[in-house]
């Protein structure tokens, strides 16, 4: 599978590549025959006294193993080691479990928790809705981690193929909206590190088009300035495309507006002008006939 999504006026790229990171499939590969009981309740003892390995073949222990890499994951808010939380990653990407998208909305929302576990925790939560989304080979880990200039372009991979998960059970009804209200939440977090927020955004518009990012009605204001010309003003901190006409005409039109700022358009009619935000009326303003300078 190849994608790629890229929105300009936003400076923002998602790149669907080919592979998951080297070092996070050297630590995770499984092998052989299935764990027997024994084998998952020793994984599982392993993983809540802290072992830094000896766990990896949790994914293949079912629920017993997605409760387990849930509260481990939890448990790493203070982790900054990239080897453990590779691990953690690479394991709790091969099973889906309400655990496990449970822990990673709250630990990415967790403002006392490391960049580290934060990172790891929205790779999760999107690796739970859709296990294709992973990291590219061509991010060393430890740079996905703490990218060295801060933030950086978000890369999600499409694993070669179609990747399935070990085991899966049903996650919550609605989950697709509460990982989006929580990457929503995370990038707009005045308080977030900027690796944070921008991995954040890149996951939640990885999915804008089955659930579009919406705001208030409140942040778009309608102005006439003078002749047919007016304003748009953009409060939120969204790009949006919104619609106008003018009423009982066939004059109309769509604009992008940028975040934080005002927007103009002219109609060729006269008349009261209309604006649209998801098809719902935002503001009506009529043509106030003033000649422009």
């Amino acid at each position: 599978m190849m994608f790629n999504a890229i929105r300009t006026r936003e400076l923002f790229v998602v790149s669907i590549l080919a592979f998951a990171p080297a070092s996070a499939l050297a630590a995770q590969t499984i092998l052989g025959s299935s764990p027997t009981p024994a084998e998952c309740d020793g994984a599982v003892v392993a993983l809540q006294r802290g072992d830094r390995s000896g766990w990896e073949r949790l994914p293949s222990c079912g629920s017993a193993g997605g409760t387990a890499l849930g509260a481990a994951i939890r448990a790493a808010t203070l982790e900054v080691d990239p080897v453990y939380l590779g691990r953690l990653y690479t394991a709790s990407v091969w099973i889906r479990d309400a655990a496990i998208f449970s822990a990673a909305i709250t630990v990415m929302q967790d403002n006392g928790a490391t960049q580290q576990s934060r990172v790891l925790a929205i790779l999760i939560g999107i690796a739970q809705h859709d296990p294709n989304l992973i990291v590219p080979a061509t991010r060393p880990w430890p740079t996905v981690l703490t990218p060295p200039s801060g933030g950086g372009v978000c890369q999600l991979t499409g694993a070669y193929g179609q990747r399935t998960f070990s085991s899966s059970s049903p996650l919550p009804s609605g989950y697709l909206q509460t990982l989006a209200s929580a990457t929503e939440a995370t990038y707009r977090a005045a308080t977030a590190p900027i690796a944070v927020k921008e991995l954040a955004r890149c996951v939640r518009l990885s999915f804008d088009d089955v659930l579009p990012i919406t705001v208030s009605k409140t942040q778009i204001l309608l102005t006439y300035m003078c002749g047919n010309r007016f304003r748009v003003r953009n409060t939120s901190s969204e790009w949006l495309t919104l619609k106008w006409d003018v009423y009982s005409t066939t004059d109309a039109g769509t604009l992008s507006a940028g975040p934080s700022t005002d927007t103009f358009f002219t109609t060729e009619r006269k008349g009261t002008t209309r604006l649209f935000y998801n098809n719902l009326l935002v503001q009506t303003k009529a043509n106030g006939g003033t000649l422009c300078n």
